[in-house]
């Protein structure tokens, strides 16, 4: 298990970059060998709503706000 100090490591996908939003197997993988957390499709999904975006790949502050809920 990877944890300094009792700190709590999270890995959280990208989505790769190609025509269709979606996150790379990499990820899942990296998750499951070093025994860390994965927040999966979340930013993905955010940015596939158009008011939640600032501009194709990066989100606004609505976004932010609810990507850190």
């Amino acid at each position: 298990m990877l944890h300094v100090k009792s700190i709590l490591i999270v890995l959280i996908t990208v989505p790769q970059k190609n025509i269709f939003l979606s996150s790379a197997t990499l990820y899942s993988e990296l998750a499951e060998t070093y025994d860390v957390m994965l927040i999966g499709e979340a930013l993905t999904d955010l940015l596939k709503i158009r008011s939640m975006k600032f501009d194709t790949i990066h989100l606004n502050d609505a976004g932010y706000l609810t990507f850190g809920r």
